[in-house]
């Protein structure tokens, strides 16, 4: 993978966890009143916020340009109805980060970078779990 194939995968992801924490700053809202749920969800926007961080820092080693974009995945999300609708919708996204990571990290030349998105995956991954979990009980 070349230095611009794998600057242009942290701005996709680096897009992508922009809408996350955009997402999730609002879906917070819906849980105002549930101490254990709104807890999880922020959770997960600090986790979305630390890792564009961490692609930020990746593309600023690279000496790449840093995408200023938000993925339109923020709109789609924002537009759901229902808060276990919501939730499953975001984990469709987190799934998709997941897959994609997995899919690029075999490629990836830089060992400490494959160890942040690694990080980054199994972070999705946990996450993906608790909103299941969440969502189990909005029934």
């Amino acid at each position: 993978m070349s230095d611009a194939e794998l600057a242009e995968f942290l701005n996709t992801l680096l897009e992508c966890e922009r809408a996350g924490v955009k997402v999730l700053g609002e879906y917070e809202k819906d849980f105002a009143d549930e101490a254990d749920a709104r807890a999880l969800i922020v959770e997960s926007r600090h986790d979305e916020g630390r890792y564009c961080r961490l692609m930020f820092g990746y593309l600023q080693e690279l000496g790449a340009d840093i995408s200023r974009a938000t993925g339109g995945f923020a709109d789609k999300a924002l537009a759901v109805p229902g808060r276990a609708e919501r939730l499953a919708f975001l984990n469709r996204g987190q799934g998709w980060v997941a897959r994609e990571i997995e899919r690029v990290l075999p490629r990836v030349p830089y060992a400490h970078m494959r160890d942040g998105l690694r990080e980054m995956l199994d972070t999705h991954r946990a996450n993906i779990g608790k909103c299941e979990a969440l969502i189990g009980t909005l029934g």
